[in-house]
């Protein structure tokens, strides 16, 4: 397995790419986690107190590999008994280049923080084609409330937001045999 890590503020964030199939279909995960403060953080510095904006978790890879699943989930802050879940949903899928899914970073209406999120991304090809390709993972936070557009690209490979304005990103890379 290969991973990163990164963190920015009071959030941690790693990936982990995996081989999880070594016959055809060849098969990877690539797995994100983000983490805001530690266990029982109230306001995590970084965070954006009761802000209802979506936050994204991105994932791309080059080498035309195709998407086979993808789920997230997570949880909000120790002391926020009986909120529900963090609910990861898929947001975008762009075909053979990436993921990404979007979460409310604190839960209206108790105003709860989010402790974690991850996400788990298995993609496959055919063939062995014993070549080196890049998987990156970016952690998009966003507080402005705009109409916010995520594009995934296999080149470099990258995750972008579009407008950039009143966000911020911790992007991780990693390189994988396929």
């Amino acid at each position: 397995a290969n991973f990163d890590t990164g963190e920015k503020y009071d959030l941690f964030v790693s990936m982990v790419v995996s081989k999880t199939r070594s016959s055809s279909p060849y098969e990877w995960e690539i797995y994100s986690y983000a983490q805001w403060g530690v266990k029982g953080s109230y306001s995590p510095g970084g965070m954006d107190c009761c802000n209802d904006y979506k936050d994204y978790l991105g994932v791309a890879w080059a080498g035309g590999l195709a998407l086979y699943s993808d789920r997230g989930n997570g949880v909000y802050q120790a002391w926020c008994v009986g909120e529900p879940a963090l609910n990861v949903a898929r947001h975008k899928v762009t075909a053979n280049v990436g993921v990404a899914h979007s979460f409310n970073e604190w839960w209206s209406p108790d105003n709860c923080p989010m402790y974690y999120g991850h996400t788990f991304n298995r993609i496959r090809e055919s063939t062995w084609k014993n070549r080196i390709s890049n998987a990156t993972t970016e952690y998009v936070h966003t507080w402005g409330g705009h109409s916010y557009s995520i594009s995934l690209s296999a080149s470099g490979p990258s995750v972008s937001i579009s407008p950039t304005n009143e966000t911020w990103s911790l992007p991780l890379y990693v390189s994988f045999t396929h």
